[in-house]
């Protein structure tokens, strides 16, 4: 059974590992996969297909969404989806103004405030799994310190 829980804990960590490598580029490719020269600044696919009115906002929020499912798959809380929601939402809701909804796209990178939520997530609830262990070690030490000082006692008990 124990060994059966590392295996499982091994391949829960993996699978988390790998969930993060896929959001982190997703989310470089959504808002920092093209440099621009002259200003010096990052923007990624979300902002360019933003400039398409009302189509781009839309495409973007579809691209967003991917990172919301994988949080959604990797069963984060609630709290946590609603903030990445939030995120989502105001990405879009103000991505619809002209002209200033390109600006705040690109200032506001809800992919990458996202991911850092996800990944402040992930990186708790790992510390949360490594400490859960210690209380159960410290039962089950003292539950065979209980068990061999009764048999110990019996023995002397029986037999002097």
């Amino acid at each position: 059974m124990n060994k059966q829980t590392d295996q499982a804990d091994e391949s829960l960590t993996q699978r988390r590992s790998q969930s993060r490598q896929r959001m982190q580029r997703w989310a470089w490719l959504l808002d920092d996969v093209v440099r621009i020269p002259i200003i010096n600044m990052r923007v990624g696919l979300d902002a360019l297909v933003g400039l398409v009115p009302v189509v781009g906002d839309f495409a973007g929020v579809a691209m967003s969404s991917v990172l919301f499912a994988e949080a959604v798959r990797l069963r984060a809380p609630r709290n946590l989806l609603i903030s990445m929601g939030r995120n989502i939402a105001a990405d879009f809701a103000l991505g619809l103004v002209p002209l200033v909804g390109d600006f705040f796209d690109v200032a506001w990178r809800a992919n990458r405030r996202n991911l850092r939520l996800l990944e402040t997530w992930l990186d708790d609830e790992q510390k949360r799994t490594a400490t859960k262990r210690w209380p159960a070690i410290l039962i089950a030490v003292l539950c065979l310190a209980v068990v061999g000082g009764l048999c110990w006692g019996l023995w002397r008990l029986l037999f002097g």
